[in-house]
């Protein structure tokens, strides 16, 4: 909060700036800063009407004219970024911006992903600690004929930690790899906790299909260090490990008919239980 110069500005007010400070998570985030955000002295009176600032570095015109310097990652300080006149100081003591002798101020940033992260569930399978993930895919005979019709090429689930402080991974699912298959493949992404973890990821893990109606489970096993790339398996230095590791899985006439049988017709899951 800074008072606006008099030779500046025509009238005295009230500047809201918002500064980005060097952090210890910053090799981990997405630079420059593109999250909207506002700036507010909120209105203490019934029925409030705050003095507020709005700022979208994504637009141009800020991030390259008004705030060039103050959206890349920080070393020590960036410049502000927000407005000189905010609020006129007439404004400030004609209505309820004082309240026992002190202003309330308030900043608001738009995120784009509030939830907290998904996690695996650890569960005890052939004497294994293993971590299991399993994602529904709703609608596929909708996502088969985008597949067909050149709209869609595949799907990607949540991104998830195989366990507290552990790797992070997704499955991304091809609704038809080709003709009468479906390809299902486990894809490392970059985690909070890679730094600590052993590399390259070294643990088999299985790819399943699981059909409605208690039919049989369609699953691939895969070894690191067997037939995939070992790029695969190293550490995400990006977003997304650059390969993924998976299997094309046959699924015989059923799949690549005109009529999706009783196995394609409902929801279907998606699971990957790797062994820890």
């Amino acid at each position: 909060l800074s008072p606006a110069a008099a030779a500046q500005i025509p009238e005295r007010s009230l500047g809201l700036y918002l500064t980005l400070l060097e952090g210890v998570n910053d090799a981990l985030l997405q630079w420059p800063f593109d999250k909207p955000f506002t700036l507010s002295v909120v209105d203490q009176q019934q029925g409030p009407e705050d003095a507020l600032v709005s700022i979208d570095p994504s637009d141009s015109t800020v991030s390259q004219e008004a705030c060039p310097e103050s959206f890349w990652r920080p070393f020590g300080r960036n410049d502000a970024c927000g407005s000189a006149n905010a609020l006129s100081y007439d404004q400030l003591y004609d209505r309820k911006f004082i309240r026992y002798g002190a202003i309330l101020l308030k900043a608001v940033i738009f995120l784009e992903e509030i939830r907290p992260p998904r996690f695996a569930s650890l569960t005890i399978e052939e004497n294994y600690l293993s971590a299991r993930f399993e994602w529904l895919v709703p609608d596929l005979q909708d996502k088969i004929r985008k597949v067909r019709e050149g709209r869609l090429a595949f799907l990607d689930s949540e991104k998830f930690y195989l366990s507290s402080n552990g790797y992070r991974m997704m499955l991304r699912l091809y609704p038809e790899k080709g003709k009468g298959f479906v390809g299902l493949y486990a894809v490392l992404t970059k985690g909070a906790y890679d730094d600590e973890l052993r590399w390259p990821f070294n643990h088999a893990y299985r790819l399943e299909v699981i059909p409605p109606g208690g039919r049989p489970t369609i699953q691939r096993t895969t070894h690191p260090g067997r037939g995939c790339p070992d790029i695969a398996f190293q550490k995400p230095d990006r977003e997304l490990s650059e390969w993924s590791c998976g299997k094309g899985i046959w699924c015989g006439a059923r799949h690549s008919s005109k009529k999706i049988a009783p196995f394609f017709r409902e929801e279907r899951h998606s699971s990957g239980t790797p062994s820890l």
